[in-house]
C-alpha cells in the first residue's frame, strides 16, 4: 500500500463539529490515519496535522471560526457527509466516512505535509519536541564525554536514558526497567 509509513513519527489532532454520529465518522478517520502510522495527540500544540472535520449537511459559522485562529498550523477542514448534500463548494474537502469515501483525505493530508517515500530516505526533525529532544540528547552527550573516567555501569546507565531519548524520536519507545524486570526472572544456566 503507498500510504503506509507516510505518517510514522508524525502526530495528528483532530476535533469533530456537529452531531453523534459525526463522532463515528472521525473513528473511521483515525482508523486510516493510524493504517498510515500517524499518532494522535490530545495536544493540538504537538500536532504535526490538524483536522477539523465538519457535518457538510449542516455547517456552523462559529465552528469555522475557530479553526481560523490556528492560522501557523497544518489544518484541513473536513466536510463529512457528502453524501447528504447536492451542492459543493469547490473550495472544501468533501467525504463520506460512512460510506468509505476517504481517499480523497489521503491524498490532501499527503500533499498537506508534503509526504513522499523520499521522507524515509532523507533524514529529518519533524517538530519542536524532537529538536528539544536532540538538544537533550547532545548535551548529555557531552557530559558523559566529560564524565568518562566513571565507573562503566555508571556511563552504562546515562547511556541508557540517551538511547531511551533517541528511541522516543523514532517512536520506538521501549523501557528498559521493565525488560530488565521481565529478563531478571528467567533463570540463565543450569
Amino acid at each position: 500500500n503507498q500510504y503506509l509509513d507516510l505518517g510514522k513519527n508524525k502526530k495528528f489532532f483532530l476535533k469533530t463539529y456537529g452531531c453523534q454520529m459525526n463522532e463515528h465518522d472521525s473513528e473511521n478517520i483515525k482508523g486510516m490515519l493510524n493504517m498510515m502510522q500517524f499518532t494522535e495527540t490530545e495536544e493540538m500544540e504537538e500536532a504535526d496535522l490538524i483536522l477539523m472535520v465538519y457535518d457538510s449537511s449542516n455547517v456552523d459559522k462559529e465552528d469555522e471560526e475557530i479553526s481560523s485562529l490556528l492560522k501557523d498550523k497544518k489544518i484541513i477542514k473536513v466536510y463529512n457527509k457528502s453524501d447528504l448534500i447536492d451542492e459543493k463548494d469547490s473550495d472544501f474537502l468533501y467525504i463520506s466516512a460512512l460510506n468509505g469515501d476517504i481517499n480523497i483525505l489521503k491524498d490532501a493530508i499527503i500533499s498537506k505535509l508534503n509526504l513522499d517515500q523520499s521522507n524515509y530516505t532523507t533524514p529529518s526533525i519533524n517538530n519542536a519536541r524532537e529538536l528539544g529532544i536532540l538538544e537533550n540528547i547532545k548535551e548529555q552527550l557531552l557530559e558523559i564525554k566529560s564524565d568518562i573516567n566513571l565507573p562503566i555501569d555508571l556511563l552504562a546507565s546515562r547511556l541508557k536514558e540517551v538511547l531511551n531519548l533517541i528511541l522516543s524520536i523514532t517512536g520506538e519507545d521501549y523501557d528498559f526497567d521493565m525488560i530488565s524486570e521481565i529478563f531478571s526472572r528467567f533463570c540463565v544456566g543450569k
